[in-house]
């Protein structure tokens, strides 16, 4: 028997793609709720949230405070409650030091280094408008996952299990359920003999299952 025809594979490759109802489904979550611009939404606004801390950072590079140099998380409660002082026109660095919390407050002599600088009236307005936005954004994105908890609720041993995955984690995982579904069925296989297919003569892999 001789090698298969490689335009009968083709054309049985193309009739294997989905339909546009198929096409369709992948396209949003299987509740008919939970869509592609939900989550896409929500990464957009951690995104946002993301390049504000930057701008936050940058600020206080420019103020001459090296606060990041010390504290790891420059928005943390620690962070904030300095950022506060400064805006208020706090400037002495022994006052804003104290301010620390937990295990940051190991490091008094190096905060109170890092936080001489020359901090003004327009930085502090900036940092005020920066933290006003993040505030906005957190409550926005913490709106979404309470929404997308619940809506999703009947795929939440699929979207566990995806974020067991390396480098996947809840938030990645329930993109992943929103774009394709947890009906893996719905992905044809390819044609044997065909690029990641198997060989003539290879024990075909069974029917997918549902991931949940």
């Amino acid at each position: 028997m001789g090698p298969p025809d490689r335009r009968a594979l083709s054309t049985s490759t193309v009739t294997a793609r989905p339909t546009p109802s198929k096409q369709e489904g992948r396209r949003t979550c299987a509740t008919g709720s939970l869509t592609r611009p939900t989550v896409s939404y929500r990464k957009r606004l951690i995104q946002a949230h993301a390049s504000e801390g930057q701008r936050v950072q940058k600020t206080l590079e420019d103020a001459g405070i090296k606060l990041d140099s010390v504290a790891a998380d420059v928005l943390g409660v620690s962070g904030r409650a300095m950022l506060a002082a400064l805006i208020n026109g706090e400037r002495d660095p022994g006052v804003l030091a104290e301010l620390a919390k937990g295990r940051l407050r190991s490091k008094l002599p190096q905060l109170r280094q890092a936080l001489r600088g020359r901090f003004g009236a327009h930085h502090a307005l900036l940092i005020r408008l920066a933290l006003a936005h993040l505030e906005q954004l957190e409550g926005s994105i913490a709106e979404l996952d309470a929404h997308i908890d619940r809506v999703l609720a009947p795929f939440a041993q699929a979207r566990d299990r995806l974020a067991t995955i390396t480098g996947v984690g809840k938030r990645a995982a329930e993109c992943m359920v929103a774009e394709i579904g947890v009906d893996m069925a719905v992905f044809p296989r390819r044609a044997p003999g065909l690029v990641g297919g198997p060989l003539p003569g290879q024990q075909p892999h069974r029917r997918q299952a549902p991931l949940g």
